[in-house]
């Protein structure tokens, strides 16, 4: 920040327990908090500690963008020492930062940057080469407060396109070009782009004192001109630009990634939805030999369902494989005369995807409600297929059944009902909609169990108060790996879920779980309070069942 236009910058590296890490208490060294910091895009700060952090080898790595700063509760800088070089790797995308501590004794230069750092408040000294480098086009280096002394070659130089800015009254480079030679300066800039620039009132003069072979040259078509003092507001228009630049890059960046996810995201789904519907096409390829169609084979799904019933009731003493099982329904409107398609035995009905292109189960619609009978050996099963508009329930259950990849919408009662003790219904990638009363509906010691991509919204629509999206009266609803708000959204009525008339919700780790005290024997009284008894039409003698 800047405390006004022309003060010297200050920065404040604010730090969480979660965005850093400390050395040596999270990590011995300075290499192992680098590596993990490189690892972990929510770290961005490494916190050093009083003491000597000795580097292994010539330099410390630095690989990513990054803020090495010294404990701020460490009041002297001199007691927190990095013994060895820093080197900031090419590529960097973002801003590497060191803060509040000393480098000392590097086998070779310093700090030496092949992408943009900043250094505030740090001393580089006893250096085996130079003490600050920056190296390349486009590389910026931003010293504040910085001191450089006592290295055996330039104290501060820019290479072959590098700009380094000095700063703050503080700043200086001082007895430096110990090994002599005419060619190492204080402040040294080498090729003909490359700037050393001092922010006024700082003057090379100033800044740089006592150095072996000159307080500063320039070398390899450089020129002594390219180390100069500019004024506090053109080195602030100028950070403004690269800012905006480094914020382009950076919004450039954001948006390659974000497409390559996108695309990621998008060949993966396509993937499960060809694989998905590969295992679908199979299975309906398996079904065939003990299979029948409608209209193909049959006019009518009530006409299909007789004969499936029919073959296995009359052929009791044939091989299993030989029964009919399955009712393959075609592409088009299927009306059922009546409230519901009855269902007296165990048997699948499963939309036809087609073997060229794709039909989705939105063109495979039954026109009506679904009724499993009572007593039903064995599991009646319902896939990729539309039910719509039933005058009662979408699917009634007195016995177990399994939905998989069906839409049940706009129905004049409950979406899916399933009603008595030992009923079992599993639906996975269901989704329950518009439909008047109830969304999925749990009765009398039912459990009904909702897996994958199932949603259940925009129910109830008739408004009444007993009503929810989610409704477990005596029974149980279980919700696999979703919760019941990610599952059960915008219906009308009771809401979402019911949590009232004695039925105790209940989430355990993955099974989310909505359930009654079953083992309760509640009054009539207890189930339907005489206040909302009167919300019951007095048509509806079989309202227990309704609602």
């Amino acid at each position: 920040m800047f405390h006004s236009f022309y003060a010297e910058p200050v920065t404040t590296i604010t730090t969480t327990a979660t965005d850093s890490v400390r050395v040596p208490e999270d990590c011995k060294t300075l290499k192992e908090a680098v590596e993990r910091v490189h690892g972990d895009d929510g770290l961005t700060t490494i916190v050093v500690g009083k003491g000597k952090h000795q580097i292994d080898g010539k330099y410390l790595y630095i690989a990513s963008a990054m803020n090495i700063v010294g404990e701020p509760g460490v009041l002297n800088r001199e007691d927190i020492v990095v013994v060895g070089g820093i080197w900031f790797e090419e590529g960097i995308q973002g801003n590497s930062h060191l803060q509040h501590l000393i480098v000392r004794q590097a086998k070779g230069h310093g700090v030496i940057g092949f992408s943009s750092f900043t250094m505030e408040d740090v001393l580089v000294e006893q250096c085996g080469g130079h003490g600050v480098v920056a190296y390349g086009t486009g590389v910026v280096g931003r010293c504040t407060n910085v001191e450089v002394r006592q290295c055996r070659w330039s104290g501060v130089k820019a290479y072959n396109g590098a700009s380094i800015t000095l700063i703050g009254a503080k700043t200086t480079v001082h007895h430096n070009c110990t090994k002599g030679g005419s060619h190492h300066h204080g402040l040294a800039v080498w090729g003909s782009s490359a700037t050393i620039q001092l922010v006024s009132p700082l003057t090379k003069e100033q800044v740089s004192l006592d150095n072996g072979g000159g307080n500063w040259g320039a070398g390899e078509g450089g020129d002594i001109n390219q180390i100069k003092t500019i004024s506090n507001k053109t080195y602030i228009e100028k950070k403004r630009m690269e800012i905006t630049q480094r914020v382009k890059k950076l919004q450039a960046a954001a948006r390659e990634k974000a497409a390559r996810k996108t695309t990621r995201k998008t060949t993966r789904k396509a993937a499960r939805r060809k694989a998905a519907r590969k295992a679908m096409r199979e299975r309906v390829a398996e079904m065939s030999a003990t299979s029948i169609r409608v209209p193909e084979d049959y006019r009518t799904l009530k006409e299909a369902v007789e004969r499936v019933h029919d073959d296995n009731r009359h052929d009791d003493n044939r091989l299993t494989n030989d029964r009919l099982t399955t009712i393959i329904v075609g592409k088009g409107q299927h009306q059922i005369d009546g409230m519901y398609l009855d269902i007296p035995s165990a048997m699948n009905i499963v939309g036809d995807p087609g073997e060229g292109e794709w039909v989705p189960k939105s063109e495979i619609v039954i026109r009506g409600g679904v009724q499993f009978a009572e007593g039903i050996q064995g599991i009646c099963h319902l896939q990729h297929l539309t039910l719509h508009g039933a005058k009662g329930h979408g699917v009634l259950g007195w016995s177990s059944f399994t939905m998989e990849d069906v839409l049940v919408k706009r129905c004049g009662w409950s979406g899916v009902c399933a009603y008595g003790p030992d009923v079992v219904a599993r639906c996975t990638d269901v989704e329950v909609r518009k439909c008047g009363r109830n969304g999925v509906r749990a009765y009398n010691g039912a459990s009904i169990t909702l897996i994958g991509r199932t949603t259940v919204h925009h129910n109830c629509k008739r408004g009444d108060i007993i009503c929810y999206g989610l409704k477990a009266l005596s029974g149980t609803i279980k919700l696999v790996s979703f919760t019941k708000d990610q599952v059960s959204y915008d219906n009308n009525g009771g809401g979402n879920w019911n949590t009232q008339f004695n039925d105790n919700i209940e989430e355990k780790n993955m099974n989310q779980t909505l359930a009654n005290e079953s083992n309760k024997q509640l009054t009539e009284n207890e189930r339907f309070p005489p206040q909302l008894m009167e919300l019951v039409p007095n048509e509806y003698t079989d309202f227990k069942l309704r609602f």
